[in-house]
């Protein structure tokens, strides 16, 4: 967030992607970014999502960060998911976005020891917490 501000960014992306509703699409730091804050981080974020970024918990025979293939669970239709949701498994690097305020701007969830977001969708914006890969090798990030 730091270089983000100091190269003057924040006006440009707002105006982008918020009052033009140009598309854009957050990949893991995006999300992280577009939240309110992350546990990553000790500066706020855009604010964009309200929503709190966060590390897993640890738990016993889970591996943090969750790195594999997992599926997802789609709570409402987007482009982003096209032939994502048949796609089986996916690739997943992932953090835990908590503490949402909207839950209208769940994308999906998926299953790692508990459910978590893992990707977010409102206005003109996408994100995800992981580069979503299928396993027929499309990349989505």
């Amino acid at each position: 967030m730091h270089h983000i501000e100091k190269t003057g960014l924040v006006p440009l992306l707002r105006e982008k992607v918020l009052e033009q509703g140009t598309p854009m699409l957050g990949i893991c730091l995006g999300m992280q970014l577009m939240t309110e804050a992350s546990a990553e981080g000790n500066l706020p974020g855009l604010g964009w999502i309200k929503a709190h970024t966060v590390r897993f918990p640890a738990e016993e025979g889970l591996r943090v960060p969750h790195m594999g293939w997992n599926t997802i669970t789609a709570h409402k239709s987007c482009p982003l998911l096209t032939d994502l949701e048949a796609a089986g498994a996916l690739l997943f690097r992932a953090l835990l976005p908590g503490s949402v305020q909207s839950p209208e701007d769940v994308l999906t969830t998926t299953h790692y020891g508990h459910d978590f977001i893992s990707a977010f969708a409102c206005a003109a914006f996408s994100v995800c917490s992981s580069t979503l890969r299928k396993a027929t090798g499309l990349a989505c990030g």
